[in-house]
């Protein structure tokens, strides 16, 4: 070819019109053939489903799908109900609830695996990236290496106090053990304050989520190595009057039946509690002043550890879609913008009213806008520091019988704590009835 032929076609190739470029990735865009779906969702009631429900409207608008959101419950009802409703294919839901039970619904393929809707460029943000959620969250959602949920919040216990009711009692520090602890009780337990406050009330998802701390921290465990239960150990034993002892001689009126909902919006918020361990969700409602009556004056510490060592619990609330589902894509559009790094932002920083920090995401944590919020009660490193040390099986969760295990213990440790019965009395039933359950089950 001549040189001047060839500058001929470089010069016309000059003049030719570009090539379009590639449109941007956009949620209104990946929606467009589900525009008109109405999407079910069934998530329990919680501080960051509430906080979150403000910005439901901004998805609607964006993607043209409308969202059947307000049918939550308290997440033990909801557990429940929906896992009758998954044994029975009888799921009227596009998005459901999954959280600790993940193992055994991902046995059940009841939940739909969520790698092909990642790796789907029409239907996944190209910045969706996975490794922005934090692991132990992730990972509880992920059994097997099955990711068959995505955290929309995550948690894990962390004791809260009242600064200025510690630097009254001359107490320099929170405590790092449970002697130390009760130490500071003893010195904080007045009649206008109660000094302490733990879930009373029965149930796997009530006291038995804190008392398994105590149990851990004992020494104690749910099973041997051949999963037979052993919740009436010497150990066992110990951790259970402890925990009832401390209630009991340093509680609020009533505290028999208390619920972390009382702890956290009758009690401490209200000024009548100086010191309690719970999910690490409340700092919303402390840091709100229409709500709190302790705003600047609390702050949080790693949960205390005991002879056997430090046992916080950890939990992660995620979204799943049912295989069930009919609207499966556009159920995936949503729980994608649920757990967002924009939608969980939003929900701890910016709406008004009750926000919820309990994010999941590695760059909401770094945002000096979320720091600036949340660091101020050391409540980012207590929180997180607990969640990278808990055990995922710090409730056996993921065995098909849980809730009725659980459920019996709960019933055993709320008799101790009101002293209706003794605790080896009371431990001794539980365990035989948790050892007819999974010999019926074909444990052993």
């Amino acid at each position: 070819m001549s040189t001047m032929r060839l500058f001929l076609l470089i010069l016309a190739a000059a003049f030719l019109p570009a090539a379009p470029a590639a449109a941007a990735w956009s949620l209104g865009e990946a929606a467009k053939p589900y525009k008109g779906t109405t999407i079910h969702v069934r998530i329990p009631t919680h501080p960051s489903t509430r906080a979150t429900a403000p910005l439901i409207k901004e998805f609607e608008q964006a993607t043209g799908i409308t969202l059947d959101y307000n049918n939550q419950m308290v997440s033990r009802d909801l557990i429940a109900k929906q896992d009758i409703e998954l044994a029975t294919g009888a799921v009227a839901y596009d998005v459901m609830f999954i959280s600790d039970a993940a193992a055994r619904i991902a046995k059940a393929g009841w939940a739909e695996p969520l790698d092909k809707y990642i790796a789907n460029p029409k239907l996944t943000a190209p910045d969706f990236n996975r490794d922005d959620f934090v692991p132990t969250f992730l990972k509880m959602l992920s059994p097997r290496d099955q990711l068959v949920g995505l955290p929309y919040t995550g948690e894990s216990t962390i004791l809260y106090y009242r600064t200025d009711l510690l630097q009254k009692a001359g107490i320099t520090q929170p405590p790092d053990t449970l002697e130390e602890l009760e130490a500071a009780l003893q010195k904080l337990h007045t009649p206008e304050v109660a000094a302490w406050a733990v879930r009373a009330r029965r149930g796997q998802g009530v006291n038995i989520f804190t008392w398994s701390q105590w149990l851990w921290s004992y020494g104690g465990r749910y099973f041997d190595e051949k999963m037979r239960p052993v919740v009436n150990s010497p150990e066992a034993v110990r951790a259970t009057e402890k925990y009832a002892e401390l209630l009991r001689k340093f509680g609020p009126k009533g505290f028999e039946d208390i619920t972390h909902h009382d702890i956290v919006y009758s009690q401490f918020s209200q000024g009548r509690l100086a010191m309690f361990i719970d999910a690490s969700v409340w700092v919303g409602v402390f840091n709100d002043p229409t709500k709190s009556k302790i705003v600047g004056k609390w702050s949080t510490a790693v949960v205390p550890k005991g002879p056997a060592g430090r046992f916080p619990a950890v939990a992660a609330q995620g979204m799943m879609i049912p295989t069930a589902s009919k609207n499966k894509e556009a159920a995936w559009l949503f729980v994608q913008w649920f757990t967002g790094k924009e939608t969980q932002w939003k929900r701890a920083v910016k709406v008004e009213g009750e926000k919820s920090g309990d994010v999941t995401r590695h760059s909401i944590l770094e945002d000096p806008e979320y720091r600036k919020l949340y660091g101020g009660q050391n409540w980012i490193k207590s929180t997180f520091e607990d969640a990278k040390i808990a055990r995922i099986d710090y409730r056996p969760m993921h065995l098909p019988e849980w809730v009725q295990i659980g459920d019996l213990l709960g019933i055993a440790v709320q008799d101790v704590t009101a002293g209706k019965r003794a605790t080896k009395e009371a431990l001794d039933e539980a365990n035989q009835k948790i050892t007819d359950l999974m010999k019926k089950a074909g444990y052993f």
